[in-house]
């Protein structure tokens, strides 16, 4: 599944996160996997801040499950 959410598009992840079909945390995990996969063999990365992805991705999940509007 993390590799299909790798090839959504921006616009169709967004909709999907916004009809509550996908959560933005399984979306961040498939983006990290992806980078912890790639990262060392390209190391284009000084610096990284996963933790806050994954604070804002707990946010917008939250944000969803109460069907609170969501930004892009």
């Amino acid at each position: 599944m993390s590799e299909a959410l790798l090839e959504l598009s921006a616009v169709e992840a967004r909709r999907l996160i916004g009809a509550g079909e996908l959560s933005p945390v399984d979306l961040l995990d498939a983006c990290l996997a992806r980078i912890e996969a790639i990262e060392p063999s390209v190391d284009a990365l000084a610096a990284t801040a996963f933790e806050r992805a994954r604070d804002e991705a707990l946010r917008a999940q939250e944000a969803v499950a109460r069907r609170e509007p969501l930004g892009l």
